[in-house]
């Protein structure tokens, strides 16, 4: 039997903040940490494969793996750790 788990609501909203993007994932904001995924924000997201941890099918669509994601820091394009790119479902 499948488990279901609670949804992953963090109390963060993504107006006003400034999200990272990708040099070769255009369409993805950047997440670094599970507790920093916007809870109003709807599109795609690259996020830790940690958030395997907290995953719920009726919450979340997996996209596809990120591999090699690349973002700017300072000037600088620089690899990061690998990501999953999902989008979270439009729940009522």
């Amino acid at each position: 039997m499948p488990v279901t788990k609670p949804s992953l609501r963090n109390g963060i909203s993504c107006k006003g903040m400034n999200y990272e993007t990708y040099t070769n994932y255009k369409d993805a904001i950047n997440i670094n940490r599970i507790k920093d995924i916007p809870d109003d924000y709807y599109g795609p997201m690259g996020v830790p494969v940690t958030i395997m941890d907290y995953w719920n099918d009726n919450e979340w669509e997996f996209l596809q793996p990120m591999v090699k994601p690349r973002i700017i820091r300072n000037g600088v394009e620089s690899i990061i750790y690998y990501r999953l790119k999902v989008k979270r479902k439009n729940l009522p």
